[in-house]
């Protein structure tokens, strides 16, 4: 999963199981986030709006705003136990998040610093960790010897494929057709 979908799959917990007014991408800013909940809402609250949505497509991480309908300061017990929620859910569902407990700043929800499966013989580069997630997926069989043409003795994963529409990756790739089935691999 990935962190918009761990963020999504922790949001619909705190909407269903602990009643909060949960939005993504809610509004232009934190400002106009704010003023558009719904005065009927009566609890905790948190969202991240557009101009985090950005941070979180483009560098990897967002910060999320929270607080409680009946707090008007931000900073009392109601406050405090929204912020323990929040994060204690984030990270339930795989976020790693950056919080000092301090009711006046939201907490950093940030990827989780890239790990390589332990059967990868060399370190993966982020391309080839997508690869070999999708493979791993797919359950497709991984061969990380995979040596092609022009890569003069280097190794990257590999898949075998019967056919090319057999595998579907977001990573970048190459192909070759070695007369018996298609190999396909992570480039760079």
């Amino acid at each position: 999963m990935t962190l918009r979908g761990n963020i999504k799959a922790a949001f619909a917990e705190l909407r269903k199981k602990h009643g909060f007014f949960a939005r993504m991408d809610w509004k232009c800013c934190q400002g106009c986030g704010w003023a558009a909940v719904p005065e009927a809402h009566d609890g905790p609250i948190a969202f991240f709006h557009q101009q985090d949505n950005d941070n979180l497509r483009d560098d990897g991480y967002c910060y999320i705003a929270f607080g409680h309908s009946a707090d008007e300061s931000c900073g009392d017990d109601l406050s405090q136990q929204a912020g323990e929620t929040l994060v204690a859910v984030l990270r339930k569902h795989g976020c790693e998040v950056e919080w000092d407990g301090d009711t006046m700043r939201r907490p950093k929800v940030l990827l989780p610093a890239p790990v390589d499966p332990p059967d990868a013989p060399y370190k993966l580069t982020d391309n080839q960790r997508k690869f070999v997630a999708d493979a791993t997926e797919q359950d497709l069989e991984i061969d990380y010897d995979y040596s092609g043409r022009g890569m003069y003795g280097k190794t990257c994963p590999a898949v075998r494929l019967d056919g090319m529409g057999d595998f579907a990756t977001k990573a970048e790739t190459s192909w070759d057709n070695m007369g018996l089935r298609y190999v396909v691999y992570a480039t760079g």
